[in-house]
């Protein structure tokens, strides 16, 4: 049993894409100048795309360096990503992280926290190595998921510069609720994720 092609990219969106991150830089650079919001979303899609990268390129060393199973590991980050999904469903801790960080701007926040952990979560990375994992050597697979990972940090990198605009004709409310159903998507997907690692022990049978 495998993730179909557009459960693979609601799991990445949901794990690795604009939601959070928008909003938290739009109250983060509020009073900062186009070109400071420009450098920032540069730099930290970049360091978000880097290492959602090598850990699509080296997630199948990474199994094998700990002696992880694919089973085991799937169980793991299926609990992970519920835990995330239930959170990203039932609250909003994105403006809660906002207010508690410096109000005046700095290029540190593109490293923190908006590449980690709001782009390059520990939720997406757990997502990237799991598919990997789990296509066994596929380059085709492997292209298809380096590939939705550039387009979503593509797509991040226009949210971070047009932030402002996007809470302001959106409103935090309205992303709110997208960032909600995303969270009860994404549940379901983590249950499917943990579905599969008891599949592979064959403690459950297989559906359909």
């Amino acid at each position: 049993m495998e993730f179909k092609p557009y459960e693979v990219i609601l799991l990445l969106l949901a794990t690795i894409g604009p939601l959070k991150v928008t909003i938290v830089c739009a109250t983060l650079t509020a009073g900062a100048s186009p070109e400071f919001l420009k450098q920032v979303a540069s730099r930290s899609v970049l360091i978000a795309l880097t290492v959602c990268i090598v850990f699509a390129v080296l997630g199948e060393a990474i199994l094998k360096v700990f002696h992880v199973s694919l089973p085991a590991f799937q169980i793991g980050g299926g609990i992970i990503m519920m835990l995330f999904s239930i959170e990203m469903a039932m609250e909003n801790k994105a403006d809660k992280k906002a207010d508690q960080l410096p109000v005046e701007p700095s290029m540190d926040i593109a490293a923190y926290p908006l590449a980690v952990p709001l782009m390059a979560s520990v939720s997406g990375l757990v997502a990237i190595v799991s598919l990997i994992a789990q296509m066994e050597h596929d380059l085709q697979g492997l292209l298809y998921v380096s590939g939705l990972i550039v387009l979503i940090m593509a797509l991040n990198y226009a949210c971070l510069r047009s932030s402002r605009f996007l809470v302001k004709a959106l409103g935090p409310a309205a992303l709110m609720v997208i960032s909600k159903i995303m969270g009860v998507i994404l549940v379901a997907l983590s249950v499917e994720l943990i579905y599969m690692g008891l599949l592979g022990f064959e403690l459950v049978p297989k559906l359909g």
